[in-house]
């Protein structure tokens, strides 16, 4: 307690001011000691004087002062080296006063080692110059109770990226580490992996968020973004097991962030055979202490896309083989864990469903072909339809650029954070990617060189 804290701070300041006090007490007796070889010498000064003058050399003069006058072997060097100025009467008067007034120190020192009292009287004298000179107000405040303090209290704020690889291994960068490089460059080695390793997900999100991962078979775990290790660029990470629960078949397929709980918020999740589910964000609060089964499907199909929507937000669906549909997630009706959800969009032979997006707020569609190509196109183009539609052209796939990937609602301002199946990373500005026409086939976005692009990440702008 503060009682018991002060005490201790008493009894080593004690301890530190007796312990110089005996250091000073013992230069003065050591110097008052001099004094007094130097006032014997005063007093007689003409021998003094006439024993050097006989001697033949310093040894002898000095051994002729010791005997004559009774003198210690340190005064009679002392009086050896004193100049003859010294002998002046105003430098004779000077030391006299020295030994005088050190006489009196000696006298202190000795009575506050003797006497406690006037030890704890200078130490609180020396307490009251240091308040006197270093003092200034309070700044703590003192409370009848311990406010709680949470651990994001003392966690900075800041934007990082999240990397996942197949085998497992995470980490999350901060986003200053990944700098602007432009469209159509090498990229930059964003995670060293192992030959039979390849980088799966790219997440950007923030230190006090929450992430959610999802399963391939729809079961979820919840966990606070701070909790992941951070590791420098072209680290590995630790693997994901340190983090979370996983059996040891289960595959990521979604990292959702989630940087509040709003009740009215959903979960709108999207699979690869077409089917769309929304439920309650309320539903997987209690996944931060367990997983829970999210969605209940075929072992034919799997989740792709998990979205946190907020009501009346607009979903975008886009198929591997180029088409996509845009309607309103209210169309989808809200559902409990157990179930599989309803169609969101009519897939054609060979086809399936390979990502999906908000678009509400956002000015244009970005989509990301397999082959490092990229197509930006006016929102505006993709009408709204209803669920369960064929959808409509959104980017033209041939050889050139492959199958789509990706796609991401995008404004003017945003940036684009690409990643290979090496570690690749390449980040660059949305507006480097001119705008087409709907149905067109894009332009390069990156030198793959034999890789294929794995992960994309949006910086909003502002971020």
């Amino acid at each position: 307690n503060l009682k018991e804290m002060l005490r201790h701070f008493v009894e080593f300041r004690k301890e530190v001011v007796r312990r110089r006090t005996e250091f000073e007490l013992g230069n003065a007796l050591e110097r008052v000691h001099i004094l007094e070889g130097l006032k014997r010498a005063l007093e007689h000064i003409d021998e003094v004087i006439e024993a050097v003058r006989r001697s033949k050399n310093r040894e002898e003069a000095r051994l002729a002062l010791v005997s004559r006058f009774s003198l210690s072997d340190k005064q009679a060097a002392s009086i050896l080296e004193m100049r003859l100025q010294r002998l002046t009467s105003l430098e004779r008067q000077k030391i006299l006063e020295e030994h005088d007034a050190t006489t009196k120190e000696i006298e202190r020192l000795k009575g506050i080692l003797e006497d406690e009292g006037r030890l704890l009287e200078l130490i609180k004298a020396e307490l009251l110059e240091v308040r006197k000179v270093y003092g200034d107000g309070r700044r703590t405040e003192i409370v009848e109770e311990m406010p709680e303090i949470r651990i994001e209290d003392m966690i900075k704020d800041e934007k990082v990226v999240i990397v996942l690889s197949r085998r497992g291994y995470i980490k999350r960068v901060p986003l200053s580490q990944v700098r602007h490089q432009g469209r159509g460059g090498k990229g930059k080695m964003g995670i060293i992996l192992k030959e039979d390793d390849s980088l799966e997900h790219v997440c950007l999100t923030s230190t006090l968020s929450s992430l959610l991962f999802l399963t391939l078979d729809g079961r979820a775990f919840l966990t606070k973004v701070h909790l992941i290790p951070e590791a420098p660029l072209t680290a590995k990470g630790r693997h994901i097991s340190a983090i979370l629960n996983l059996k040891s078949d289960e595959t990521i397929s979604a990292l959702v962030p989630l940087e509040d709980f709003p009740g009215s918020s959903h979960l709108f999740m999207v699979t690869k055979k077409g089917f769309v589910k929304r439920l309650s964000v309320d539903a997987v609060r209690k996944a931060k202490k367990k997983a829970l089964k999210l969605v209940r499907m075929p072992e034919e199909d799997r989740v792709v896309s998990c979205l946190f929507t907020k009501g009346k937000d607009e979903i975008m669906i886009v198929t591997r083989r180029g088409l996509s549909i845009r309607f309103c997630e209210d169309k989808v009706r809200e559902m409990g864990r157990g179930t599989y959800g309803v169609r969101g969009i009519s897939l054609g032979e060979g086809d399936e469903v390979v990502c999906a997006d908000v678009v509400s707020g956002k000015e244009d569609v970005f989509t990301v072909t397999e082959r490092g190509y990229g197509k930006r196109a006016p929102l505006s183009e993709y009408r709204v339809q209803g669920r369960a539609g064929k959808g409509i052209r959104n980017i033209l796939c041939k050889e050139k650029n492959g199958p789509v990937l990706f796609v991401r609602g995008v404004r003017r301002g945003d940036e684009v954070i690409l990643a290979t199946e090496k570690g690749r990373l390449i980040r660059f500005r949305i507006e480097e990617i001119p705008l087409q026409k709907r149905g067109g086939i894009g332009v390069k976005l990156m030198d793959l060189r034999g890789e294929r692009i794995t992960g994309m990440g949006i910086i909003g702008n502002g971020a």
